[in-house]
């Protein structure tokens, strides 16, 4: 189980006590002054030696999709990982339903024209 996180840049977060398994980090609140991140969506994947008296872990690794690097340690059985949230604000996106409905309005506008422009030619032509 994990730590929410609701405090200032450089902070640490301990998450203890999970398993094998696919996981991911959502930020639910974003700080004042950075960018809100991308879901982090990352697979730990732990091996025993489960056939001696005493279990012990052999291998631990972890795989992020590329989205930030883990750094493994068997001794204590953790995952480091920096995951960077940068400050500044987002730009607007672009493109979109809004430019589709002015591609729309405009074809209107143009197809209107047209129609009065044909019109008024065959009004004087009589």
């Amino acid at each position: 189980e994990g730590t929410d996180a609701k405090t200032a840049a450089d902070a640490k977060f301990t998450f203890s006590g999970i398993d094998a398994g696919v996981y991911k980090l959502v930020e639910s609140t974003t700080p004042t002054g950075y960018n809100t991140i991308e879901d982090q969506i990352f697979t730990i994947t732990a091996t025993h030696d489960l056939e001696s008296d005493n279990p012990t872990l052999t291998a631990l690794t972890g795989t992020d999709g590329a989205q930030f690097t883990m750094t493994p340690s068997i001794s204590d059985g953790s995952l480091t990982a920096d995951i960077e949230n940068k400050q500044g604000t987002e730009l607007p996106s672009t493109g979109g339903a809004g430019t589709t409905i002015f591609y729309i309005v405009g074809a209107i506008l143009v197809v209107g024209a047209s129609v009065l422009l044909i019109t008024r030619r065959r009004m004087s032509a009589r």
